[in-house]
């Protein structure tokens, strides 16, 4: 037993190379052998023209340019023998990298294969990069309509989405995919075409970069047609919590239905920044009505502010009573639209209450899926603003989840409070629905 410290790296060849004898094969390949030419073809249908140089631990090393790429067996198709030419980086004109070109993080209002093109005069337009063929580019506006530019007008396109890699979690079913003139064809992402350079992110994580005369195409295969659904970033709702006003706001030309059943409300998006609304409580004999304006604007991708006020006019028609009540506030919130913490405070006053209450509030939201988000709200109430309420430091918490799907969204939870000195609590649910 004193040859046990070679029995693992002996053990880790062993499994390498049964695991690399499992990928089908067709030729004589020789690794070592730099005048020999592969063709490596993926399970996902992607093509690779380079050569395979080695086995490492399950991987395959494949050299792509002049980029090393790994995949394990369960990736790989086959792998062909083209023929006996060297293949010499010294054809390709640029080397790739491993990791994700630099980015910054995008606002949060873009979908994952939103551009910016900028113009040879240099201005800027945004939208959906759908195809690159024959010089042409056809570009999607959020407005749906299609245009098609000619390549040679375009100084430069850029990802302003998120990364695909970056995403998993979504299960996106929506790729970019890249054939060249040497019959490659690759699964992933655009992430900029600048100076004749293509840089194209794979979906395992791995960044090549291309000459522009050196592909054919590049076409959005959409699995999931989502024409009939909004973007994914305004399918749920974020301007708020459960009660509590959130830094985020609607988008512009976005309309929202809400209905608590007592409590109905209905906002539009006026602009990006300005969000406007009207809401009815009724039970009946007692009514309130109210109307709402907030606006707000992004600091950076990850700081958002806001401002807002209420007012509503409440009314009874059994002993011709009234009241009127206002609530202003300023809301901050630190994150994207999928996962943020948001704190805000407010002052509120009835004119039937001398001094008015001071409201504090500090939540967070976080997106679990592509249809889900959990969030959390604590509310704290600095003074009275109701006789009943005996103690001047009330608090509440709602706790509960989202739903949504196209234009539909359920928000449902707990909410707990120790209002009039009693510790109770209830389930909530409420409904949106986006048009």
């Amino acid at each position: 037993m004193r040859n046990y410290k070679y029995l693992s790296p002996f053990a880790l060849v062993l499994i390498a190379t049964l695991s690399y004898t499992q990928v089908p094969i067709h030729g004589s390949l020789i690794l070592g052998d730099t005048t020999q030419q592969h063709q490596l073809t993926t399970t996902q249908g992607d093509i690779f023209t380079g050569r395979v140089i080695g086995f490492e631990q399950a991987f395959i090393k494949f050299l792509y340019r002049n980029s090393t790429l790994s995949f394990t067996p369960e990736e790989v198709k086959m792998i062909k023998v083209l023929s006996s030419d060297p293949v010499s980086p010294d054809n390709y004109s640029d080397t790739t990298k491993q990791a994700p070109a630099a980015n910054p993080s995008p606002p949060d209002s873009y979908d994952y294969f939103d551009y910016k093109f900028v113009d040879t005069d240099g201005k800027e337009s945004v939208g959906q990069l759908i195809k690159i063929k024959e010089g042409k580019v056809m570009v999607k506006r959020r407005n749906r309509d299609l245009n098609v530019i000619d390549l040679k007008d375009i100084r430069e396109i850029v990802l302003l989405g998120d990364s695909i890699t970056t995403s998993r979690w979504y299960d996106l079913d929506d790729f970019h995919r890249l054939l060249t003139k040497r019959g490659d064809r690759f699964t992933g992402q655009v992430l900029h075409l600048r100076e004749g350079k293509l840089t194209f992110l794979l979906v395992n994580g791995s960044v090549i970069t291309l000459d522009e005369a050196d592909f054919v195409s590049i076409l959005l295969e959409e699995k999931a047609p989502r024409e009939n659904a909004l973007p994914p970033e305004e399918v749920y709702h974020q301007q708020r919590f459960f009660f509590t006003p959130t830094a985020h706001l609607l988008k512009k030309g976005v309309r929202e239905f809400r209905s608590m059943l007592l409590h109905n409300t209905i906002e539009t998006g006026v602009s990006d920044n300005v969000t406007v609304g009207a809401g009815l409580f009724s039970v009946l004999v007692g009514n309130l009505i109210s109307a709402k304006l907030k606006f707000g604007a992004s600091l950076s991708p990850y700081v958002h502010v806001a401002a807002g006020g209420q007012v509503g006019y409440g009314f009874t028609f059994l002993d011709d009573y009234d009241f009127k009540i206002g609530l202003y506030y300023m809301a901050l919130a630190v994150g994207t639209r999928d996962n943020f913490i948001n704190v805000s405070l407010g002052r509120g006053r009835s004119n039937e209450d001398r001094g008015g209450t001071t409201v504090f509030s500090l939540g967070g939201s976080i997106r679990l899926g592509q249809h889900w988000r959990v969030f959390d709200e604590y509310i704290q109430f600095r003074e009275p603003y109701f006789s009943y309420y005996y103690n001047d430091n009330a608090i509440s918490n709602t706790f509960g989840f989202s739903w949504f799907k196209d234009q539909h969204q359920i928000d449902f939870g707990v909410f707990v409070s120790n209002l009039d000195e009693v510790e109770a609590g209830f389930p909530i649910v409420a409904y949106q629905y986006k048009f």
